[in-house]
């Protein structure tokens, strides 16, 4: 019984403050909504805060990603990568407060099923430009339908500008006969009916002695002579003998 009388009184409390609001003043009103509604408002105000701040996070402007590189068998330090990546973004002239490069390394191919599924996914994902790998393992993929001729990139200009034993050619495994996945071709610098040319070799103290070419998927065409040249462009041309 007292506790429903003690609601009764309140709900009378409240009623007698209903009647009498408009002659109350500004701080009266505020006193009463401090003593009836303070909970509510404080709780409210703290959700409004985190959605807020929640928002904000999401939407934060972030750089986006413009051009991606793999790069496999190679460990690179953080400093490094950050070099690369950034020279990579000033080479294709991108505005670095909205764009961003990616350089992945660190991936190892061929040595297990795991990491062959891992760079096999990377690759079919649609979001690697270029491939700079070890010349046995750029050899594999350009054979197996991974990346495209470099004729077929818009990148004839380039072609002709580099020597025979600059280039990279591959023949595609033809999937009708037993094994022949297994036994991909291995003649780089040998140019016949049946290859083509996949990539360029590049030479200096990070990427000498790989082999880099274009993805068949790769997502920013635009930028891939680009991309090209500028690991290129540094002495990275390749001299070696076929």
């Amino acid at each position: 019984m007292e506790k429903k009388q003690g609601y009764s009184e309140r709900d009378k409390d409240r009623e007698i403050i209903c009647q009498r609001w408009p002659e109350l003043s500004l701080a009266e009103k505020g006193k009463y909504i401090v003593s009836y509604y303070g909970i509510v408002i404080a709780v409210v105000i703290i959700v409004i805060v985190m959605v807020v701040f929640l928002v904000r996070d999401i939407c934060k402007d972030e750089p986006r990603d413009a051009f991606s590189v793999m790069a496999l068998d190679m460990e690179l330090t953080e400093e490094v990568l950050k070099n690369l990546e950034q020279g990579l973004a000033e080479g294709l002239g991108l505005d670095t407060r909205i764009y961003r490069c990616r350089i992945e390394a660190g991936h190892s191919s061929g040595r297990n099923m795991q990491n062959e599924a891992t760079v096999s996914a990377c690759m079919r994902s649609g979001r690697v430009d270029l491939l700079i790998a070890p010349e046995e393992e750029f050899n594999r993929y350009a054979s197996t339908g991974y990346l495209s001729p470099l004729m077929e990139c818009g990148l004839d200009e380039l072609y002709e500008e580099c020597r025979t034993e600059e280039l990279f050619y591959a023949e595609a495994v033809n999937y009708s006969e037993a094994r022949a996945v297994r036994d991909v071709p291995f003649r780089p610098h040998e140019i016949s009916e049946d290859s083509k040319c996949y990539g360029v070799y590049l030479q200096d103290e990070v990427f000498g002695g790989y082999v880099a070419g274009v993805m068949v998927n790769c997502p920013n065409r635009k930028h891939i002579r680009a991309g090209m040249e500028y690991f290129l462009n540094n002495g990275n041309i390749g001299r070696r003998e076929p």
